[in-house]
């Protein structure tokens, strides 16, 4: 297996940028998660490693070699596609040894690594079917066991999971996982969805406009988010947003007031932003913490969420589903300074000091 790598990468079609500087290390055997909004780049970077489209400016490197001269069927790397590409008149054995067949390999070997493939995705059992015969999760798993069967130096993924069902997603996810954990294979996974980014990924690259916002573990992308922009975007519900003023050497933001503490007072001057996430919000007894009005309940299962409003602001609220509260009623938020985070309101930076 190799590293890829992505070097000032710049692409365009026509007046639309596709890439913009696109910088991105992908260590060898780990497996990367490309998050972000629609349009932002991330297929666009897959295609361009695969060797679909070329870059207009910039350097790919898979194993330390620039392959923006290498023909696609030259760079060893598999991709999968979010419509699985599946040849509908050939049978699944057929369609997972296309590739091998198309290099030239071996009757004999062809077989034995079709079997191989099949077997690491439980797909066996199927070989002698056509793809219209096969569920969703069967379709899928053929198009993984295609990619896998020619020992590719690298895995690419496009939203391979979005045409699944709820439950098939959950139960393809934790096939993926299992599977990277027992090939040790590099793989890049893009998707807009969290939840797959956050409980797959040894590493999240957070995307917007062709660039990336933020890499680093799950855990730092939520916890550390770098900017406003990846504080908004990880977490379900996204993180409240609050404008912050400074008054009496205090930070007042929305309905809640904290002292300056060090770090704060080097940024009191400029204008601030104060991010807090629904579940670190809690409900306080008595006349502590601030008071606000429960506009809706959503009940989600084992969360609710409560809308509330106060100082003309809007706050989410994660609760236990079994919290008796209704729409109307007014309840009291606590939150401690050391779940906040503080960022520019102009740039969006996280400041320094923020958890």
């Amino acid at each position: 297996m190799s590293g890829l790598a992505f070097e000032g990468v710049h692409k365009r079609y026509g007046g639309v940028v596709a890439l913009a500087g696109f910088d991105l290390v992908v260590r060898e055997g780990e497996l990367l998660v490309l998050l972000g909004p629609s349009g932002c780049g991330k297929t666009t970077a897959l295609r361009i490693a695969a060797g679909l489209e070329s870059a207009d400016e910039g350097r790919v490197l898979i194993g330390g070699n620039d392959v923006g001269r290498v023909a696609p069927a030259k760079r060893n790397v598999s991709m999968v596609f979010q419509s699985y590409a599946l040849f509908p008149h050939l049978t699944v054995e057929e369609n997972i040894g296309f590739g091998l067949r198309a290099r030239r390999a071996g009757r004999m070997e062809t077989a034995r690594r079709v079997r191989e493939a099949a077997a690491l995705v439980r797909c066996e059992d199927v070989l002698d079917r056509k793809p219209f015969q096969l569920s969703g999760g069967q379709r899928q798993r053929v198009a993984l066991a295609r990619a896998l069967a020619r020992h590719p130096d690298a895995f690419l993924l496009d939203e391979p999971l979005s045409n699944l069902d709820a439950r098939l997603r959950v139960e393809t996810r934790v096939e993926l996982e299992s599977l990277h954990r027992r090939l040790g294979a590099t793989m890049v996974y893009v998707t807009h969805d969290q939840v797959e980014a956050l409980t797959m990924g040894d590493r999240v690259a957070v995307m917007r406009d062709g660039r990336v916002e933020q890499v680093g573990t799950p855990e730092d992308v939520y916890r550390r988010p770098a900017n406003r922009f990846v504080a908004g975007f990880i977490g379900s519900p996204a993180m409240n947003v609050l404008p912050v003023s400074v008054k009496a050497e205090r930070l007042h933001a929305g309905p809640f007031s904290f002292s300056l503490r060090g770090p704060d007072e080097a940024n009191a001057k400029r204008p601030l932003d104060l991010g807090v996430r629904p579940e670190h919000l809690a409900m306080a007894s008595g006349s502590s913490g601030a008071a606000v009005t429960v506009s809706l309940v959503e009940n989600a299962g084992p969360d609710a969420y409560l809308y509330v409003e106060a100082d003309e602001q809007r706050l989410v609220v994660r609760v236990d589903s079994s919290t008796r509260v209704k729409a109307g009623d007014e309840i009291r938020l606590a939150v401690r300074r050391a779940n906040t985070h503080l960022f520019d309101a102009e740039t969006g930076e996280s400041l320094e000091g923020t958890p």
